[in-house]
């Protein structure tokens, strides 16, 4: 089981988690700022409602004028920018990784996350929380790839559930820190500025963990560390385990990769060799932001505020509705692993 890893592969699994935790709060974080009051007077003064930050709902407004309250489309794009940029992050990350390994990019996501966090901290307009915004969603690009495949490719057959449990859990738990940080730091002018610059710690972990981890053996056999990797193997599995047949299968994994040439004949051998994953992988996201769990779990203060709620109480629904959603993935993971057992 997890506990019963070795202390490389546990430094292993929190730096991962640093980078699922930091998406989670990146995620959680912008429908939150922008209903603080101090973040509206500073970032969104040019919006048409000057008042929507107000704690009461004021009876001139109509109920349009509430749903239309950031009517502004500059704003829309900020909202969004974390996905359009995620999403050409996410390709060069692919080639990176496959290029150069999954530290050199997990060093990457770090410096973006604190270099993104000081700018959005200290912006003083819609540009520069825009740029920072974009930086940030290339580390959460970024994070869907390295650090996943580093954790499935480190940790024993057996453990690989675990990990990707805890992962996601990280996840869960960047939701309630977002929702956490900005409910208590509604109230002071440089609240959100706070909540922002701390973004950035998550940053500042995976890059003093980093130097303590490992590559993936898998890596250095594609870059023909066979020695090495052998040797890296036996640190990272239990004492006494024969790593002969796990590195025969990393070996043909990397003749594979070597053979397969281009990206487009990469494409053809990860779906004729893995059709199911492919097809699973592909259809879990759809379901998910066809649910609108995407929407809520960025937008719900916002959407609160739209049915007359203050922005205090919709910050701490938020909070609440976050602590539910960890909740319910933790007593999920306990569910599975007593049926497991059993």
């Amino acid at each position: 089981m997890l506990w019963q890893v070795k202390p490389l592969l546990l430094r292993t699994l929190l730096a991962s988690c640093c980078c699922s935790l930091a998406t989670g709060w990146l995620i959680g974080i912008w429908g939150g700022i922008t209903a603080m009051p101090s973040f509206a007077a500073t970032i969104l003064s040019h919006t048409s409602t000057s008042n929507r930050s107000s704690n009461r709902r004021d009876p001139a407004l109509s109920p349009s004028s509430y749903y239309c309250m950031y009517n502004d489309q500059i704003l829309s794009l900020t909202g969004s920018i974390i996905y359009l940029s995620a999403l050409p992050a996410l390709a060069l990350a692919a080639r990176m990784t496959h290029k150069h390994g999954r530290k050199p990019t997990m060093w990457g996501i770090a410096v973006l996350l604190v270099v993104g966090a000081a700018l959005g901290a200290a912006a003083d307009n819609l540009a520069a929380v825009f740029a920072s915004r974009a930086l940030m969603g290339m580390a959460m690009g970024c994070s869907f790839q390295a650090p996943t495949m580093l954790l499935c490719e480190v940790l024993p057959r057996q453990s690989r559930g675990m990990g990707m449990y805890c992962y996601n859990i990280a996840l869960s738990l960047g939701f309630l820190l977002a929702g956490l940080a900005n409910s208590l730091l509604h109230d002071p002018a440089w609240g959100w500025r706070v909540s922002v610059a701390l973004l950035g710690a998550p940053g500042v972990l995976l890059a003093a963990l980093l130097p303590s981890i490992s590559e993936s053996p898998q890596v250095l056999l594609q870059h023909g560390k066979e020695d090495a990797a052998a040797q890296l193997l036996e640190r990272i599995r239990p004492a006494g385990s024969d790593t002969s047949g796990e590195l025969l299968q990393m070996r043909a994994a990397a003749a594979r990769a070597a053979s397969a040439g281009k990206t487009a004949q990469r494409l053809r051998s990860l779906v004729t060799h893995h059709k199911p994953e492919v097809v699973a992988s592909m259809l879990w996201p759809l379901v998910l932001m066809l649910t609108g769990l995407n929407v809520l779990s960025t937008w719900t203060p916002n959407l609160l505020m739209a049915l007359g709620a203050g922005s205090a109480f919709a910050l701490r629904s938020n909070t609440v509705m976050m602590a539910v959603g960890l909740a319910a993935a933790l007593l999920g993971g306990f569910l599975r692993f007593v049926i497991v057992l059993h």
